[in-house]
This record gives structure tokens, sequence and C-alpha cells, in this order.
């Protein structure tokens, strides 16, 4: 069946087609999506458009749409969440929270876990550690091991998760409150706490 795996915006991106009739080469289509996106949305290039308008070096009406969209998209999740989820924070621009997602559904890709009408994504300290600040109060959030959350749109599925684990403790109950969206969290002593709703999609 289909694999492929690459190094992309800062992480790596796997892609996995459980259908024997795609060819690779529409994988390799879908992976140089990203990779086009990577080099807009990138915080590590200084030629990337986001680190231009962080520097001042292009105004936001100037930028490509795709860049557009996504500040605006964040804008509202800024509000949204209370400033918990925020771009823009200690005068630099990281719009990744959003992006990951949102790229991943220019490239038609999903992750499946059993779910039939949805996404997925998770946020959690596991993987790379207590990374994830709260953009409130610029501390770091450390009151859940991971949050994971079943939307029904990919692209604010990740900006729901960075954004209800920043929370800390209300975090996961202000994510089950948005319109369709199921939660799962992992607290210390990996004790696992779930909506209702979250078990139903689970089982494949």
């Amino acid at each position: 069946m289909p694999y492929l795996a690459a190094p992309v915006m800062g992480t790596t991106v796997s892609i996995d087609v459980r259908d024997e009739g795609i060819e690779p080469a529409v994988l390799e289509e879908a992976l140089e999506v990203l990779r086009e996106l990577d080099a807009r949305f990138s915080t590590y290039r200084d030629d990337s458009e986001i680190k231009r308008i962080e520097r001042g070096e292009l105004s936001t009406a100037d930028a490509h749409p795709d860049v557009r969209e996504v500040l605006d998209a964040c804008a509202v999740l800024r509000a949204e969440s209370g400033g918990a989820f925020d771009a823009w924070r200690g005068g630099r621009l990281d719009p990744s929270g959003y992006v990951k997602g949102w790229a991943a559904e220019r490239a038609r890709m999903a992750l499946v876990l059993g779910v039939r009408d949805g996404a997925v994504a998770t946020s959690g300290s596991y993987e790379r550690g207590e990374h994830l600040v709260d953009g409130r109060t610029g501390r770091v959030a450390a009151a859940w091991c991971s949050i994971t959350v079943v939307p029904p749109d990919l692209a604010t599925a990740d900006a729901i998760a960075t954004a209800a684990f920043a929370m800390g403790e209300p975090g996961p109950e202000w994510a089950a409150r948005r319109h369709g969206c199921e939660v799962a969290t992992i607290g210390p002593g990996g004790r696992l706490f779930t909506t209702a709703g979250l078990e139903r999609s689970r089982l494949a």
C-alpha cells in the first residue's frame, strides 16, 4: 500500500493510503503542496512571507491570499479562546498551531482513526516536552499530558487542540463546547477522560 514520510514544517509528515490503486506519484504531489506551503509559512526561513510580515517588510494586505486566510482564521481563534491561542506573541508571528491542519487539508490528506466524518488532532507534551505556551500569561501549559479533539473540520482541528492545551484546566471543556467537537484528555498519571461521543468515534 502507498506510504511516504518526509520532513516538512518542522516535523515528519507521513502519508499512509489504504488503497493499492493509488499511484505513488499522487503522494509525491501532496508532499509537494506541503513543501510549497512550508516555504510560505515557515517560521525558520528568513525568506518566508510569515517572517517578512513579522519584520515589517511585507504587509498582510500584500501577502499571498493563503497567508491572509490563515491570519484571519488565527485572529478569530484568538478572540474565541480569549487570547489562549495567539499567532502573535512577544513580537513573533507563529501561526503553526493553525497552519499544519490547514495545510494537510489543502494537500487532501486526513488521518482517520475510526472517524467517518470529521478530523483528529492532538496537542501534548509527551513528544517535545513542555513547549506550548498560554498566550495570555506567557507561561508553559502543563495541566494535561495531551488533549485530542475530533471537530467537524481539519482546518481548525490543530488550532483547537493547541488552544485547549494552552488554556490548562478549563481547556477540554472549552473545546467540547465547540459545535460538533469531541474531546479526549490524558491527565497526570496517565488517566484518560473522554466526552461520550468520542467513544463512538473511536470504534472502527
